[in-house]
């Protein structure tokens, strides 16, 4: 049996809905579900963006400093 693995797209859309999760228009968005289809690094990552720490893959461009 292989393992199965979401394709990346998937798994930043997921990324980006868990971080606006409570944040971004919280009368209009939720998605408490989000974080929990994450990997646990993938959840470090969300968790590091939310406390406005990103990656430091991240280009300059898409860093808010």
């Amino acid at each position: 049996m292989t393992e199965r693995r979401a394709s990346r797209t998937a798994v930043l859309v997921c990324q980006s809905r868990a971080v606006a999760h409570g944040r971004i228009a919280p009368d209009r968005f939720a998605d408490p579900t989000a974080m929990l289809l994450l990997r646990e690094a993938e959840q470090e990552q969300v968790l590091r963006v939310r406390d406005e720490q990103p990656p430091k893959t991240w280009p300059r461009a898409c860093s808010s400093r």
